[in-house]
């Protein structure tokens, strides 16, 4: 065991003065014996996984197959493998999330955006309310804003409640679509569609591929809790690795009730589905991926901006 332990160092301690250390990675495993799953990070070489150590810091997820013997020292943890090289399939390695800001002159309010693609977002629902309607008003052709669970006029009262400060303004349709500060717009299905292909085709899939990129665009807290793996609901903590940060601000129906706050995060877009009614995109505590769906355009509902170009 002792000879082992000491080979595997002296490989680990060789492939870094070699350089050949790809990148690093993370991923949680279950060590035979174990009680708790322990944290561990690997170094990866042409696919292979040549040591296990446990440090601190961020890195990237991989899947792996084969046996695995478990040995401890007196300063860490190491796992090693049986064979000399154990196949691995890495994850996408993520681009980190930097995010820059824009001010809005109208108000002054300032806003978080980020650059996914080639597409620059607003990473915060709008918060421009020029006015403010109780849910008990609404229309499909003059504008209305509205701050959740707000039922009053004031939009200066409006502004010190917690659910603008958090959630922002939602808006119908018609005062969606010339909401958006200048030189942004409300986005479109087209632009929908192109955040979620580069999303699905760029490794932000859950687990690093695939559809299911739901958690990739939805903020880190504020969701009811789901224990299905992959859904927006489930281990929030590992969510936003897009930066988009969608967050679940619920709406205002034309019942006159606000509703699905920690539920559902919702965005109009600027395609019309027909005189009464446009199209939005949303998740829930317990999607997998973002949907385009069909509202009345007396909804109130979520606006994110999209930078012109």
């Amino acid at each position: 065991m002792k000879k082992i332990f000491m080979i595997s160092i002296a490989i680990l301690f060789a492939t870094l003065a070699l350089g050949q250390e790809k990148y690093r990675v993370t991923k949680q495993i279950e060590l035979q014996g174990q009680p708790k799953r322990t944290l561990l990070h690997y170094f990866v070489e042409a696919g292979s996984i040549i040591a296990l150590g446990k440090k601190t810091g961020e890195y990237y997820e991989v899947t792996f197959e084969g046996k695995l013997r478990y040995m401890t020292s007196s300063d860490f943890e190491m796992i090693v493998p049986l064979k000399p090289a154990i196949k691995v399939k890495p994850t996408t390695i993520l681009p980190p999330v930097f995010y820059d800001s824009i001010q809005d002159i109208r108000d002054g309010h300032t806003y978080k955006t980020i650059k996914i693609g080639n597409q620059t977002w607003t990473a915060d629902n709008l918060s421009y309310l020029p006015k403010v309607s109780p849910s008990s008003m609404g229309s499909q052709i003059t504008s209305h804003y509205y701050v959740f669970d707000y039922e009053a006029t004031d939009p200066n009262v409006a502004k010190t409640t917690e659910a603008f400060q958090s959630y922002g303004v939602l808006y119908n349709w018609v005062a969606a679509v010339k909401a958006c500060p200048m030189g942004w717009h409300l986005p479109n299905d087209n632009d929908w569609t192109s955040l979620v292909k580069y999303l699905q085709d760029n490794g932000y899939g859950f687990e690093g591929s695939g559809n299911g990129i739901g958690k990739s665009i939805a903020s880190i807290s504020g969701w009811y809790s789901s224990t299905n793996k992959g859904e927006v609901g489930n281990e929030q903590e590992n969510n936003n690795s897009s930066g988009f940060a969608a967050i679940p601000a619920g709406y205002r129906k034309p019942n006159n009730t606000f509703t699905y706050l920690h539920s559902n995060a919702e965005f109009w877009s600027a395609t019309e589905d027909d005189f009464d009614n446009s199209g939005l995109w949303g998740l829930t505590y317990c999607s997998v991926k973002p949907i385009r769906v069909t509202y009345g355009k007396d909804f109130g509902v979520s606006v994110r901006c999209l930078k012109d170009q």
